[in-house]
């Protein structure tokens, strides 16, 4: 194992409010959002290798606004994805 490596994070918002026109008549807060992210890593003489799994929860992140005449918009992050590299 002691090449072996694990790595693991998390993330929290609360309280978020959109962007932009925060003074329309519409409700600007978005929901609280949660979620995690996983690495393993091995460690040889010569090459090291790494997976990484993102947003592990598969959780749907987005900001945007909602504007005075009823517009919107909304972002949102990338969905469940792994990465591996060497």
């Amino acid at each position: 194992m002691k090449r072996f490596g694990l790595s693991a994070d998390y993330q929290y918002q609360g309280g978020r409010q959109s962007w932009f026109e925060s003074n329309t008549q519409y409700d600007q807060r978005l929901s609280d959002y949660f979620d995690t992210n996983f690495g393993i890593s091995y460690v040889a003489k010569k090459f090291d290798a790494n997976l990484l799994l993102n947003n592990t929860l598969n959780r749907k992140l987005y900001s945007g606004y909602r504007g005075g005449q009823g517009e919107y918009a909304w972002t949102y992050n990338a969905p469940r994805n792994f990465r591996d590299y060497q």
